[in-house]
């Protein structure tokens, strides 16, 4: 059985099933196994799974309607099965490109290396998705108790089958204007470039931004350690005006 019931709430796994089943799913959710099957069941299709996730929607369904007892809905659960059809479709086109045949089965950095298995990742089966930006959606839903969302991790990657953009390694200085600026969210300071103690403020502004942003906050304590964990003293990326 692949719909497991804990403290009530039914959890609903599009890997659990074939993409043949997945798709007749699509097709009958609502229905009684006996009419979504009354035509026969097309190949690939197994009739345990269609009692397992077809019988027990339409008991939820039937339940609703006669005692007003909510459940979660056909409307998620089919864009629980679209998103993952979806996502299986892309990880093959990754793979056709050379990339993984699962990607989220690896654990990404920003430089897009990828470890199989390592935290963060999915363990053996496909149970998330991973955006262009990175972050990682939970493929599943649970059925009846909608007050407990299936738990979705967030990770920051960008690998570079996906999103071709590169770690930044350096803030950058643009003197002319006086302004030093974060290359991951653009959140710039300004400066009095004759000024030594205007640009230590600046940049000790900088550090503090680094360390503390509410976005992409990996990636920025990561520049924040290339930056101001070492020995430098001045950072290496700079703007000069033309002329």
């Amino acid at each position: 059985m692949a719909l497991s019931s804990s403290s009530g709430d039914d959890l609903f796994e599009p890997a659990l099933y074939t993409k043949a089943e997945l798709e007749f799913f699509l097709v009958h959710l609502g229905e009684s196994p006996k009419v979504a099957t009354f035509a026969g069941l097309p190949p690939g299709v197994n009739r345990r799974a269609v009692d397992d996730v077809i019988g027990r929607i339409y008991e939820l369904e039937e339940v609703r309607k006669v005692h007003d007892a909510q459940w979660i809905g056909l409307r998620p659960v089919r864009d629980c099965i679209a998103d993952y059809l979806a996502w299986m479709d892309l990880s093959n086109q990754i793979y056709q490109r050379g990339g993984p045949r699962h990607p989220s089965l690896y654990e990404w950095d920003e430089d897009g290396r990828g470890v199989k298995g390592a935290p963060g990742s999915d363990a053996g089966t496909v149970r998330s998705s991973i955006d262009a930006n990175g972050k990682r959606k939970r493929l599943a839903v649970r059925l009846s108790n909608t007050a407990h969302p299936v738990d979705r991790e967030a990770m920051t990657y960008v690998p570079e089958f996906v999103n071709p953009s590169k770690m930044p390694t350096d803030i950058i200085m643009d003197r002319d204007r006086g302004v030093v600026e974060c290359p991951i969210c653009h959140y710039a300071v300004n400066f009095r470039p004759d000024a030594t103690r205007s640009v230590s403020s600046a940049r000790s502004k900088m550090s503090r931004h680094l360390k503390r942003a509410d976005t992409h906050q990996d990636r920025h304590r990561k520049l924040w350690t290339a930056v101001f964990s070492s020995s430098k003293t001045e950072p290496v990326t700079e703007l000069q005006t033309a002329g």
